[in-house]
């Protein structure tokens, strides 16, 4: 790290960078950390000062020097943190490891998982009454016949036609109660769409 008396502004740069960062010494002991990492880790710098990995304060604090490049910061009183770490050796043996934080990202991540899931739910459910729509069935159908000839059992499709008369939402409701009541009465293994 730049010697503050060496070089002032390079110093007063790292110390007030947005970025966490921690250099380790050859011996692998902590040399020096900025306050950006002091936010992260919830102590002084000066109680990281001259830490080994193992000697550090808290336990949970060593996973700041794993090998991963995605690190889950979690202590009892702290805030649960996900850090990307990038490691540079600079010279002299000195390490420098770079945290951002990356748990934001990782939110975002799982919500377009969780979305993308939901989506792919609506485009295989009927939106009235929650049974598999015609895509899922073409999808089912085509495993169920493969079954049928595979193992020679018998295979029959049902097409029933609802047709209602009466005031509006009269249909919406005799589809529901139809769906409804064939949910119950048809076995695990059968197959009901809309």
């Amino acid at each position: 790290m730049p010697d503050q008396q060496a070089d002032p502004c390079a110093h007063a740069w790292l110390t007030n960078a947005p970025v966490a960062l921690l250099a380790l010494a050859a011996d692998g002991r902590v040399r020096w950390a900025n306050r950006a990492l002091e936010a992260v880790v919830g102590l002084p710098a000066a109680q990281l000062l001259g830490h080994t990995r193992d000697s550090l304060p808290s336990p949970a604090h060593r996973v700041l020097f794993g090998t991963g490049e995605l690190i889950h910061l979690k202590g009892p009183g702290a805030p649960e943190r996900w850090l990307r770490c990038q490691v540079s050796e600079p010279g002299d043996g000195v390490r420098l490891y770079c945290y951002t934080e990356v748990g934001r990202e990782i939110a975002l991540a799982e919500q377009n998982r969780r979305l993308a899931g939901e989506i792919e739910g609506l485009r295989t459910t009927d939106t009235l009454t929650g049974l598999p729509n015609r895509r899922a069935l073409a999808q089912q159908l085509e495993l169920h016949v493969s079954r049928s000839r595979r193992y020679h059992n018998p295979l029959s499709l049902v097409h029933v036609e609802l047709q209602v008369q009466g005031p509006d939402g009269a249909g919406d409701a005799a589809m529901l109660a139809m769906a409804r009541h064939l949910r119950e009465r048809l076995r695990w293994v059968d197959q009901v769409a809309r």
